[in-house]
């Protein structure tokens, strides 16, 4: 699988590597591959590099959800 997947505010819901995951949240943590405050946008992709986002409990978390979701489109 060749597919890059972003698990944004991923928590504690630590998704596999090796289907293409990358954990993304704002603290250290086991599985957590990039930390990052989700308001610190662009995110560290280029563009048109990644195949699927989610962001499972989180954008109401966010003062500006709408910047990121610019951002992951």
């Amino acid at each position: 699988m060749n597919e890059l997947r972003l698990n944004l505010g991923c928590g504690q819901d630590i998704r596999p590597k090796e289907d293409g995951w990358v954990n993304i949240d704002r603290r250290e943590g086991r599985g957590v591959d990039i930390v990052r405050n989700l308001h610190d946008v662009p995110l560290p992709f280029g563009d048109s590099t990644a195949d699927y986002a989610l962001a499972a409990h989180v954008l109401e978390h966010l003062h500006d959800w709408e910047v990121l979701v610019v951002d992951v489109h």
